[in-house]
Order: structure tokens, then sequence, then C-alpha cells
């Protein structure tokens, strides 16, 4: 089961079974349909709502959602998350690691840093175009690039070597 955090707020329980989704053990009856790569509208016990993807961190597993021009700062946890947190780690806790990686199999779609460019926690550091989504990757903390492994245009697997840090 997942747990779904909201302006880390609000709590709620997600699971999925048999193809539905189910918030706190209700089962949550809607209809979506997608505009485009990151907006969507969502018809919810007969009230309507346009959502659009702001942001997202997959490190930190967040994300800013606007929901008809509110902004909400999304979170979710799954079972690993909270068996790491009870054993004391923490994700965002972890040393950053020397080199990115690609999160999943895309096109390298632009390349917002250069060798040697110091950014801070939170840059944009490439655009990965998947499954028909541009994802913006941020940095996880403050780094130098030390070299770009990859060309705007590239189709990379995924974990493939994107940056390397010093």
């Amino acid at each position: 089961m997942n747990q779904l955090i909201v302006n880390e707020k609000y709590y709620f329980s997600v699971e999925q079974k048999d193809g539905k989704i189910f918030l706190d053990g209700i089962e949550a009856n809607f209809d979506l349909q997608e505009i485009n790569a990151h907006t969507v509208h969502i018809l919810y016990e007969n009230k309507s709502y346009m959502a659009e993807v702001v942001s997202i961190d997959r490190i930190q597993k967040k994300a800013v959602v606007k929901i008809n021009n509110n902004e909400y700062t999304v979170a979710l946890k799954d079972q690993y998350d909270t068996l790491l947190a009870s054993m004391g780690l923490q994700i965002s806790k972890i040393s950053a690691l020397d080199v990115l990686k690609a999160p999943m199999p895309g096109l390298v779609l632009d390349i917002r840093v250069k060798v040697g460019e110091k950014v801070k926690k939170g840059h944009n550091l490439l655009v990965l175009e998947a499954m028909k989504m541009e994802n913006i990757i941020k940095t996880a903390d403050d780094v130098i690039i030390k070299s770009i492994e990859v060309d705007k245009g590239s189709i990379v697997e995924k974990n493939q070597i994107l940056l390397t840090f010093e």
C-alpha cells in the first residue's frame, strides 16, 4: 500500500486492486481525459478538474501539481520508503552520487548544463522525453558537472550514465 501526502499536511492511503484505485479504502470512481503530455481533465463526483503537472522530482518522489489553478505539492511513499524510514534511513539523507543515470529509457531533448558548471540542488540538468512526456531531470544536491556523457538528441536506456559530478 502506498501513502499519498498533499502539502505535507493531508495523508491518504492509495491502493490499486483489479484495475481500480482506492483512496483510504474507498474506490475512487473518476473519468480521466488526457489533454496533453502534462495536463489531464478529471471528472470526479460530478465536478470538473483540470490537473497539470508543473514539476516532478523523481528522487524525492514529489511533484507539484496545479489543479484548477491551485498548486499542490504531492509526495508518494511506498512500502520501501516506510521500511527505510523505520530503519532510520531516508533517500534524501543518503549522500549524493557521483553520476546521474537515466531513470527510464528515452530521448535527450535538451542539456541545460555545461562541464565545470556549479549547480545548486534542484537545478534543471536536462530534459528527457519518455512515453510522450518531457521530464525535467534535476540535481538532488549541490554539484559540479564533471562530464556530460550524452548529446542532445541521444536515445538512452534506463540506467545509462548521463552526467558525472565532481
